[in-house]
């Protein structure tokens, strides 16, 4: 199976939603928070 990554920021209420799909589909995802993250 493919890598997921998905790029978040503060506030995103979208970026909420995908994670909450992936969490409920059972799918392992990366997440990288530009907001946070500096690399």
């Amino acid at each position: 199976m493919k890598k997921v990554v998905i790029y978040t920021g503060d506030f995103c209420i979208h970026c909420n939603w995908a994670i909450e799909l992936l969490n409920r589909k059972k799918i392992e995802f990366t997440e990288y928070n530009v907001a946070k993250d500096s690399s």
